[in-house]
């Protein structure tokens, strides 16, 4: 089931965007390819990467195992922040990403601002994820799960997958589909689905990246290692298909004999007619039974999931439009 995530014995085969063809090959380059065209090319990625492991203060071990570039290592922290902030604000995807991860760093100063700016956080990332920044739509799920949004979560983790098939989307999606804790914010548990998702993150052909297997002098491999751990978490992908392993494991018990579950399994099943309205930033229609989408407080022509997307959207140019409705 490695390598074919949807030959699990106790599961139909899937449809939809989910279904992967006999020549996909999703691997580490599929990846960093991703992250090279959210930067406007390789050399821009690696400088924004030893840039940004510079300003988080990486450990000398790192700089000489090959991490980040020996030759950036003079840079003064002041230089690095200015670049990544001045590429942030001209449009790079990965930059914007990347200082949007840095404001929400409780350890990061920016600039001498210090603390976690939480909503110049979501502004950057929600503005890298428009642009198709598989990890700002992870970043973007991770903050509406904090804020009890699960179905807006759901929708950027499957965002994510579809752009960068990263195994921490897939990962995530499964635990959305089987954790305990989440029926309450709406999303029943579906241990099929979980399967799927959990055996989707298995896919992708990743390599060992322990300390000491690979050449310190190989930049190619050392710039794979970095981007495999730019999550919002800091955490290897490599490490979340280790634990859809054995969250799948656990699922696959519960697909056999459903009493061991701990809260009752609900049948995948077509889903619900959905509502004609969509939410103007992350396009998520909601299922019936779940929550309204709310109205724009001034112009009442748009609607969106929750406050997140409404000021994600406000930045993204909706103030414009909005003030000029408004003045008519």
């Amino acid at each position: 089931r490695r390598d074919c995530w949807f030959m699990h014995p106790k599961l139909e085969t899937p449809t939809g965007d989910l279904v992967r063809k006999d020549d996909d090959n999703i691997s580490s380059e599929y990846i960093v390819d991703h992250c090279i065209k959210m930067a406007n090319g390789k050399e821009n990625l690696i400088k924004l990467i030893d840039y940004y492991q510079l300003s988080m203060k990486t450990d000398k071990f790192d700089v000489k195992r090959g991490l980040i570039d020996p030759r950036k290592k003079n840079i003064s922290l002041s230089e690095a922040e200015k670049f990544i902030h001045g590429e942030a604000k001209k449009g790079n995807p990965m930059a914007q990403y990347t200082w949007g991860k840095m404001l929400g760093d409780s350890c990061f100063t920016c600039l001498g601002k210090g603390g976690v700016q939480r909503n110049m956080m979501i502004k950057f990332w929600t503005a890298s994820a428009l642009s198709g920044n598989a990890y700002a739509q992870l970043g973007l799920g991770d903050a509406n799960l904090d804020d009890g949004s699960l179905p807006v979560a759901i929708q950027w983790y499957k965002r994510a997958l579809s752009c960068a098939s990263l195994p921490e989307a897939a990962y995530r999606l499964g635990l959305a589909y089987s954790k305990e804790e989440y029926p309450e914010a709406g999303v029943p548990i579906q241990y099929e689905q979980a399967a799927k998702y959990y055996s989707y993150a298995l896919g992708p052909s990743l390599p060992n990246v322990s300390p000491g297997s690979f050449d310190p002098d190989d930049m190619d491999f050392s710039l794979m290692h970095s981007v495999m751990s730019l999550g919002p978490g800091n955490t290897m992908q490599q490490e979340y298909q280790g634990f859809s392993i054995r969250n799948l494991d656990i699922v696959d018990r519960y697909l056999g004999r459903p009493e061991l579950a701990p809260v009752p399994n609900t049948k995948v099943a077509p889903l619900p007619v959905e509502s004609t309205e969509t939410c103007a930033l992350c396009d998520r229609r909601p299922n019936k039974g779940e929550k309204e989408l709310a109205n724009c407080n001034s112009c009442h022509k748009v609607k969106y999931c929750n406050k997140m997307c409404q000021r994600g959207h406000w930045t993204e140019g909706h103030k414009v439009i909005c003030q000029a409705e408004v003045s008519e």
